[in-house]
């Protein structure tokens, strides 16, 4: 009799057990349906700042092309004229 309820309370603490797991796991899942909501909120946030971004450094490269492309400064007055 006494080994039929030890049996019990063993499965009884092992259903607890799996109740604790499955409510762990639907917290998780929770969490991570909440962080994947929050990410495609925030997508087109990332994605303007990403394109900013590109064409920010599209504008410094034109600007260092352009730089490099103009002629030399003329030299000074006195060095060309002389003979």
């Amino acid at each position: 009799m006494l080994l039929l309820l030890l049996l019990l309370l063993l499965l009884l603490l092992l259903l607890l057990l799996l109740l604790l797991l499955l409510l762990l796991l639907l917290l998780l899942l929770l969490l991570l349906l909440l962080l994947l909501l929050l990410l495609l909120l925030l997508l087109p946030l990332l994605l303007l700042l990403l394109l900013l971004l590109l064409l920010l450094l599209l504008l410094l490269l034109l600007l260092l092309l352009v730089l490099l492309l103009l002629p030399p400064p003329p030299p000074p007055l006195q060095q060309r004229f002389q003979i």
